[in-house]
């Protein structure tokens, strides 16, 4: 069953949703989260305070470019996302920003799953199974 939801977005904060974090171990340990949906991102990334608050697993540091040539040593793990009022979820490895005030982005990793649409005449975007 195709289901499709859509969010406003602004040029200048983007396309931000709505999504559970789910500790995939620990179940009881969810939040809902702003996610800033971010097509350049190959990778969904959370900040350190949500892998923290969800006590998430560490599975190993991994080399991040940032802007073209700063490296930097970020942590990966796993964590499902789920979508109120749509029928996804997803388990996902994630980057870690060591920073705590990071924004939480969805990246392709997620977003090459679904039908994702930016309508930049109406400032929409809309996201379908």
């Amino acid at each position: 069953m195709t289901s499709k939801l859509t969010w406003g977005y602004s040029l200048l904060d983007g396309a931000i949703i709505e999504l559970n974090a789910i500790n995939i171990s620990n179940k009881e340990l969810s939040r809902r989260l702003s996610f800033l949906v971010d097509t350049g991102s190959d990778m969904t990334v959370i900040n350190n305070q949500i892998f923290n608050i969800l006590k998430l697993v560490f599975i190993e540091d991994v080399d991040v470019t940032l802007g073209g040539n700063v490296k930097d040593k970020w942590k990966v793990s796993y964590l499902a996302i789920e979508i109120p009022g749509m029928s996804i979820r997803e388990e996902l490895e994630v980057l870690v920003c060591p920073d705590n005030q990071g924004d939480n982005l969805l990246g392709r990793d997620f977003l090459i799953k679904y039908v994702a649409c930016f309508d930049g005449v109406n400032k929409q975007f809309t996201l379908q199974t």
